[in-house]
């Protein structure tokens, strides 16, 4: 159940389509081995204004949020690995980011627990 947050600078939606990003990240955690495929889910979200060091360059985050449990190093190398492959979609941009954190269990709740 990962819920992954693609947020870039809006031109580099001109750059790759959102399907394409979707995909390629869906494909890298897939791959992980972590999480159920049908659990998976991940918004693109582009940005017209932003700034990266008090300067207009482009930029890439991906925040994901999963249940609590994995060990850091599943975490690290989850993130490793889409930084990893959204660089290679994106050669030219310098900031690409990932943070992971995990969900408080104790006040997660979703609509099939109704």
């Amino acid at each position: 159940m990962p819920h992954i947050v693609f947020e870039c600078s809006e031109e580099l939606l001109e750059q790759r389509p959102a399907e394409e990003i979707l995909s390629t990240v869906h494909q890298t955690v897939f791959a992980s081995n972590l999480f159920d495929e049908g659990a998976i889910k991940i918004r693109v979200n582009g940005y017209r204004d932003y700034s990266v060091g008090g300067q207009r360059e482009t930029f890439i985050h991906l925040a994901a949020t999963i249940m609590p449990g994995r060990p850091a190093e599943k975490r690290t190398q989850l993130s490793k690995s889409v930084v990893a492959k959204v660089a290679e979609m994106f050669p030219d941009v310098k900031h690409i980011t990932m943070s992971i954190s995990e969900f408080d269990k104790a006040v997660f709740f979703n609509a099939k627990m109704l």
